[in-house]
């Protein structure tokens, strides 16, 4: 949905960068810090998420990350928003999509994405997506012309 993006603003606890922590409640994947506690919260999904997608796609990464021991950088235990860009960038921290277009082309570009989902619903999705996008700033367009 276009309107998941609107609440991915820097300062509000909604997760905007690319960091995990522990119990840091800015963070994109946080880790509760309770000692005993073995769960982790993936932070950027909402209720207009794909819930099918999206847990296939963050089992896809994790076992992707396993199988070529990929070393997560260093958690963060403040917010990444207070953070210099070039603070994050030595962190390795990077800005998530803050559009639904940005998003779609993160998504296309992803070679994990077309390796689990497949070349044939890969396209649908994203041709489903952009139409919504397209059908969304036509009506945008249309409301602006009117005033």
């Amino acid at each position: 949905l276009i309107s998941s993006y609107r609440r991915l603003t820097p300062h509000h606890e909604a997760p905007v960068f690319t960091s995990w922590g522990i119990g840091n409640r800015t963070a994109l994947i946080r880790v509760p810090g309770y000692e005993k506690s073995a769960r982790v919260e993936y932070r950027a999904g909402d209720a207009g998420m794909n819930i099918y997608l999206g847990i296939a796609i963050l089992l896809a990464a994790g076992m992707d990350g396993i199988k070529h021991k990929i070393e997560p950088n260093i958690p963060t235990s403040m917010n990444s928003d207070l953070l210099t860009k070039e603070e994050r960038e030595k962190l390795g921290i990077k800005e998530l999509p803050r559009t639904l277009s940005d998003a779609l082309k993160a998504f296309e570009e992803d070679k994990l994405v077309l390796k689990v989902l497949g070349q044939e619903q890969t396209k649908k999705y994203l041709s489903i997506k952009y139409q919504e996008l397209s059908d969304y700033e036509k009506q945008f367009k249309s409301k602006e012309m009117q005033k």
